[in-house]
């Protein structure tokens, strides 16, 4: 890495590229650039830290796949939001992977990247959306940082309505958790 410096641990490289590129990025803010070409530009950049992560614990095993979940699928990825993070894999592929996953993991925290985790398979991940609207929504939003067609089919009919059930279900709760929400901050912005 043409940013790395010599004998330079990687979570150290890591954090000190997001606080240059966050540097860089509120300068820009503050010289009144469009805040959602920032976000767009800061997603990019912890895609690159989290895509190098990956490779360098996990490697390449067609078992797992990598997905962006959240306000981080989407792609709006602002200074001090959560860094969601759904890895697809059937039970064997997690076990056999779990020593990699939590050093991966670990080493996301120690750069300063505030990741918030799920280890899936698709029936699991079918259940959790199923059963929660957040989740749910989540991985609606899901975006493929390491994954194949294949991988990105199989989410997709996991949160599928006939697996999670009907839009009309989906936007009837979705209105009631605004409701609460309006409701719980006095029908103020939140």
């Amino acid at each position: 890495d043409a940013n790395a410096r010599a004998g330079e641990p990687w979570p150290a490289g890591a954090r000190r590229r997001l606080a240059e590129t966050d540097n860089a990025l509120a300068a820009r803010f503050d010289a009144n650039e469009d805040i959602d070409r920032l976000a767009h530009e800061r997603t990019r950049a912890v895609d690159a830290l989290v895509r190098e992560a990956w490779a360098i614990h996990v490697g390449e095993r067609d078992s797992l796949a990598l997905f962006a979940v959240g306000g981080y699928g989407r792609g709006e990825l602002f200074p001090h939001s959560d860094i969601d993070l759904l890895v697809l894999a059937d039970d064997d592929a997690q076990a056999g992977a779990s020593e990699a996953l939590a050093a991966f993991f670990a080493a996301l925290w120690d750069a300063g990247l505030p990741v918030g985790h799920a280890v899936r398979s698709a029936a699991q991940c079918s259940g959790a959306a199923a059963e929660d609207i957040t989740v749910l929504t989540a991985m609606l939003e899901a975006r493929a940082l390491v994954a194949n067609e294949a991988d990105i089919e199989r989410l997709r009919d996991a949160v599928s309505p006939r697996r999670v059930g009907s839009a009309q279900r989906y936007f009837a709760e979705k209105r009631a958790e605004l409701a609460t929400r309006h409701a719980r901050f006095g029908d103020t912005s939140d």
